[in-house]
């Protein structure tokens, strides 16, 4: 089963992200098709 590993650098890309203003539950939304897709 794949599980989401946040690594330092995400991490500070997301902190980035929501210092910029963007838009951050595209960034989650992505994550979580993703691991939705990888798992079936």
């Amino acid at each position: 089963m794949y599980q989401d590993k946040f690594t330092t650098a995400y991490k500070k890309a997301y902190k980035l992200m929501k210092k910029r203003g963007l838009d951050i539950y595209s960034l989650d939304e992505v994550s979580t098709s993703n691991k939705n897709s990888l798992s079936t």
